[in-house]
């Protein structure tokens, strides 16, 4: 599935206080990977990690992965899950929380307006208007 709208500007740093997060419901049982539109907010650090973490309805951890991401990088970074990504049951909302290693290097672009009806964003543990993170899920049926 995908959320990826026309952009219109915003753009939120992903530093682990933030707790930016998204959530999304999975339409097939097995998720994996996860694509989110990131881009470089404060040029001059040089690059960082960004670890993509997803939750359950109860906050429990389903998978998490990292990748190294240069200074510069404007676009959807995807994150292929670990060992073919996890089981998960379609319709059941899962979480996909973004964090940095702290450099505040990069930024999670989102759009106003709920453009993703199915899922909520979240920004520094409270709501985050109508705004919704831009992402793309990738499944599988088995």
């Amino acid at each position: 599935q995908v959320d990826d709208p026309a952009w219109t500007g915003g753009v939120v740093n992903i530093a682990p206080a933030n707790r930016d997060s998204q959530v999304f419901v999975p339409s097939l049982p097995h998720l994996v990977a996860i694509e989110v539109a990131i881009m470089t907010i404060n040029a001059g650090q040089g690059g960082d990690t960004v670890t993509l973490t997803i939750l359950d309805g109860n906050g429990q951890q389903v998978a998490t992965t990292t990748a190294s991401v240069a200074e510069g990088f404007d676009g959807f970074l995807r994150f292929d899950l670990p060992d073919g990504g996890p089981a998960v049951t379609p319709g059941q909302p899962l979480t996909m929380m973004l964090q940095d290693g702290g450099k505040t290097v990069f930024g999670w672009k989102y759009v106003g307006g709920s453009p993703y009806s199915r899922g909520q964003a979240y920004f520094n543990g409270s709501t985050f208007g109508t705004n919704d993170f831009l992402f793309r899920t990738y499944g599988a049926r088995n």
